[in-house]
């Protein structure tokens, strides 16, 4: 499977629109602008890990930083609680990494 990262981040909005729930009208835009802002870089290691520059672990790393980027960015400029954050990030960059899993020859 090729590994796409457009499909995969309309994805994970979808993995946080179903955390938010009723909230979502009010974090959509924010959510949308730090996965835009993060494109780039989501795309780098997704490569690096697809042609096995990046080991498991060390990706596995990178996937918990990223995750409490987008958990902080999102209870710092939006009105939800520390929790539902923690759970919308969580979603999200499951999203991700199954994403990239999938693309992984085997």
């Amino acid at each position: 499977m090729q590994f796409d990262v457009n499909e995969t981040l309309a994805g994970m909005m979808g993995a946080m629109q179903k955390q938010f729930s009723k909230d979502w009208p009010l974090i959509k835009s924010a959510a949308h602008q730090f996965l835009q802002a993060r494109i780039l870089r989501l795309a780098l290691l997704a490569e690096l890990r697809l042609t096995g520059q990046l080991p498991p672990a060390f990706f596995a790393e990178r996937m918990k930083d990223e995750q409490l980027l987008l958990q902080s960015e999102l209870h710092a400029i939006t009105i939800v609680t520390l929790a539902a954050a923690q759970r919308a990030a969580r979603a999200a960059l499951q999203v991700f990494t199954r994403a990239v899993d999938k693309a992984l020859p085997i």
